[in-house]
């Protein structure tokens, strides 16, 4: 049986030119992270934040969502400069 993903992104303009800028690399496991949220938004290594915000943290990015009535909203999504090649961490 195929799961089916609980979520749905909508991003403004803005958003999707920021993330279009990114590194491959960093885009393409910002991407594997968010679709894992997908399936399993109640990770072990997420942080509860309370009133149904999540924390989920990595070496290249931070990322705080929610689950929504069944749906993974994600909010913020934060790229360290330490994560992005050519870019050293201040």
């Amino acid at each position: 049986m195929e799961r089916t993903p609980i979520f749905e992104i909508r991003l403004l303009q803005e958003v999707k030119d920021d993330l279009d800028r990114l590194p491959d690399d960093v885009f393409s496991d910002l991407a594997r992270v968010i679709d894992s949220l997908a399936y399993a938004p109640r990770r072990e290594d997420a942080e509860e934040l309370g009133d149904g915000f999540w924390l989920l943290r990595s070496p290249r990015f931070t990322i705080v969502y929610r689950i929504d009535d069944g749906r993974l909203v994600v909010v913020i999504v934060q790229v360290s400069r330490s994560g992005v090649p050519g870019n050293p961490a201040h």
